[in-house]
């Protein structure tokens, strides 16, 4: 079975409910404040589904942008003593005789 993304899912519990309540034996004024209750329901789902994600993303943005500021300074601590090991490395050479160069 095809997985459904949660727009599509969203998107058919909504129909699936006004379906639901259009074929329902009910008076006008009650299909209508049935009506209005299931969209204000909708609604308040979509925007707590809306609030958690944004907070998710957020979360999920901090964690990786700390993540890379480790990454880099251990490139930078890295790179430090990578260049001290090239200056050692040169100053050894210099003080080595030319014959055993």
């Amino acid at each position: 079975m095809k997985k459904l993304s949660v727009g599509q899912a969203l998107t058919l519990a909504t129909v699936a409910g006004f379906a639901a309540l259009l074929f329902a034996p009910k008076k006008g004024e009650q299909l209508r404040q049935h009506l209005k209750q299931g969209l204000n329901e909708l609604a308040w789902e979509v925007d707590a589904f809306a609030r958690d994600f944004v907070n998710d993303f957020k979360t999920s943005y901090i964690e990786a942008d700390e993540q890379v500021r480790q990454q880099q300074q251990l490139a930078l601590d890295r790179q430090k003593r990578l260049e001290q090991t090239i200056a050692e490395i040169e100053a050894d050479l210099k003080r080595t005789p030319r014959h055993f160069q």
